[in-house]
């Protein structure tokens, strides 16, 4: 699928602000609100300790929808 300059430009802009948008996790013990952009981070970072054995389960976040 190959997009024009326009289009592209407004696929991009939505995918921006979804990735802004903030819902409410449950992370480990707390609730707490986070964007989805931080959500992919610390999701991110957590399975990197795992995989390198730092932790030794994955923990995912549970959003509240």
């Amino acid at each position: 699928l190959r997009l024009k300059e326009q289009p592209l430009r407004r696929v991009i802009e939505a995918y921006e602000e979804r990735l802004e948008t903030r819902i409410m996790v449950r992370n480990g013990p707390r609730m707490e609100s986070m964007s989805y952009r931080r959500c992919i981070e610390v999701q991110t970072r957590q399975l990197a300790r795992t995989i390198k054995g730092e932790t030794s389960e994955f923990l995912p976040l549970a959003a509240s929808l």
